[in-house]
């Protein structure tokens, strides 16, 4: 029995699933959106003045939000898309608002929250996974990686 192993190369990958050079330019994470993201972001510090803590929380958490929005960006067309960006906007709202976040000068500083952030992007792509798969578009060919 022969087996014969078959090299995909990008090229021959395009001719399979042809997509634009522009719309693989539109869902790549840049440099730029990386450090872009934050920045936009800042002026949800200037929200919560007199509360550091609960600012760098809804600074960290806007940033996972955006930043899973902008890695799915690509269902952008689809009405499920938009309904989970509104439904996690609306707990992310609830859960800086509720939570009780210590300051800047206790033990939880800014660069503590960064691991939260993390997971906060891990947890967004996994509801925006599941959703995508509810939804019946779950297939690989529209995989954003």
């Amino acid at each position: 029995m022969l087996i014969t192993l078959r090299v995909t190369t990008k090229h021959a990958w395009r001719e399979v699933n042809p997509v634009s050079a522009q719309e693989e330019k539109d869902n790549r994470f840049s440099r730029v959106s990386a450090l872009l993201i934050p920045l936009c972001a800042s002026p949800v510090l200037l929200l919560f003045r007199g509360n550091t803590g609960r600012g760098l929380a809804a600074w960290v958490f806007t940033i996972a939000l955006v930043a899973s929005v902008r890695i799915f960006w690509g269902r952008r067309k689809l009405p499920w898309f938009w309904i989970m960006v509104a439904i996690l906007t609306a707990l992310h709202v609830l859960l800086v608002l509720y939570v009780p976040w210590p300051g800047v000068h206790t033990t939880i500083g800014g660069p503590a929250l960064f691991p939260f952030g993390l997971l906060d992007i891990g947890i967004i792509c996994g509801c925006f996974k599941l959703a995508e798969k509810v939804m019946g578009r779950g297939d690989a060919a529209s995989s954003p990686n």
